[in-house]
């Protein structure tokens, strides 16, 4: 089969080199496509074939001098936007993966467990023969996990929907069954938390500290691969594991298979986040007990956000309630964690930073504000199992929203702002004559 290259920046020439260099299918590339084709074809001199301007695709194609074409294109939205252009023309994408290579993973091989978790509504695996390997495309928190027939362990995926994010899910770096690539043995414990979302300090948290956490208590003394965000290697810091039983993704290499000794997986079984709370109250219990108690430290917080979903009309409110404004950028995670813990009020506006109220203490009070696409229930439970108060102020006034239809900035009415702050300053008060 003939195969065209879309984008010939790294993910390309990952790609590019993968299929040349350990296909196990007889395909061959044909044609090579950039839109900056004249620039590319200064720079690529070894290549054997001329890049090619992506005007020409649709008529390459009737001429048959390739039968489908894979996307390497980073940038989602223009990824999704070139995906739909084939589309209208009729041109097939390729991609190296099927929906068929996807398992559960009550199918794969396990050893002897050297500890058992109890844990209710959680699973606990010690897979072996496993091994690894990092996706082509530019990306800090993923990783394929496979067996030796090339079957992949659904539970890293399976919050993407295929149909929409299919080149995230099926454009693997090479046919997971080839022993082509050179091949790296990891002896000894490895837990991989590079699955989803961990660019965000939140989502990190929220769907790896659990396990995270259960581990530990369990006795576990292997190793960790997570992201490359600072903030995931921070919290587990915080958390008490040591820097050298973490490896970030970045440490790792491209067209690579790594052959895992024992792989432990904890799994949260139906996402009941519910269960989840009383595992991170635990963590965040451990964690509270080693942050200072600083009285110089603000009480009244207001935790701004300087990406999307701003919320764009409380500061006069906030200064009217004399609120300390901290933008959590500005701060690393223990800082964070400090100010929350030493904090009588917070006000923060969804988003990462909220998960901060996990360190909040007992019968203090922590108001968030949210757009109307506000769907998460992680931080309700958690709060409720560390007894804190808690006020969502809903957003009533959309200020923009962008061409994807995903809110951006809001605003509140200020009289509903106001209504609140009278309201958590009413129990503030209250509580404060009860201790």
């Amino acid at each position: 089969m003939k195969i065209a290259i879309w984008g010939f920046g790294v993910y390309g020439k990952r790609m590019y080199h993968s299929i040349t260099q350990f296909s196990t299918e007889p395909v061959e590339i044909t044609c090579i496509y950039d839109r900056r084709y004249s620039l590319s074809n200064q720079a690529n001199t070894d290549l054997t074939m001329n890049i090619r301007n992506p005007e020409q695709i649709p008529e390459d194609y009737k001429n048959g001098l390739f039968d489908q074409i894979m996307l390497c294109i980073n940038n989602r939205k223009e990824q999704r936007s070139q995906s739909d252009y084939l589309c209208s023309l009729n041109i097939p994408e390729y991609h190296i993966g099927k929906i068929e290579d996807f398992y559960p993973l009550s199918v794969f091989e396990e050893t002897e467990k050297p500890f058992e978790i109890t844990q209710d509504h959680y699973e606990f695996h010690v897979l072996k023969n496993m091994s690894g390997a990092l996706p082509n495309y530019s990306d800090n928190e993923r990783m394929y996990i496979f067996d030796r027939e090339g079957r992949v362990v659904n539970d890293f995926w399976d919050a993407y929907e295929l149909e929409y994010e299919k080149e995230l899910v099926l454009d693997f770096p090479f046919h997971l069954n080839s022993d082509k690539p050179e091949r790296i043995e990891l002896k000894g414990q490895y837990c991989v938390l590079a699955k989803i979302r961990s660019n965000n300090y939140w989502h990190f948290t929220y769907e790896n500290m659990d396990c995270v956490w259960l581990l530990e208590e369990a006795g576990y003394t292997g190793k960790y691969i997570i992201g490359n965000m600072d903030h995931c290697r921070e919290v587990m810091i915080i958390a008490g594991i040591q820097p050298e039983r973490i490896i970030q993704i970045k440490e790792l290499q491209n067209n690579v298979i790594y052959s895992f000794e024992e792989l432990f997986v904890v799994k949260l079984i139906d996402n009941s986040e519910y269960h989840a709370s009383f595992v991170l109250k635990r963590m965040a219990d451990h964690i509270k007990s080693t942050l200072p108690k600083d009285p110089s430290l603000p009480k009244r917080l207001y935790v701004k956000r300087i990406g999307i979903r701003k919320l764009l009309n409380a500061d006069r409110v906030m200064s009217d309630y004399d609120m300390t404004e901290i933008i959590p950028e500005n701060y690393s995670v223990k800082e964070q964690m400090t100010l929350f813990y030493n904090a009588d009020i917070v006000f923060s506006v969804h988003g990462a930073n909220s998960t901060n109220c996990l360190y909040m203490r007992e019968n203090t009070i922590f108001i968030e504000a949210f757009s109307t696409r506000w769907e998460n229930s992680c931080n309700l439970y958690t709060l409720d199992k560390n007894k804190v108060h808690y006020f969502p102020v809903t957003s009533m006034e959309l200020f923009k929203i962008n061409p994807d239809g995903i809110l951006r900035d809001y605003t509140i009415p200020p009289t509903l702002m106001y209504m609140t702050m009278r309201t958590v300053f009413a129990l503030y008060k209250t509580l404060r004559n009860q201790l």
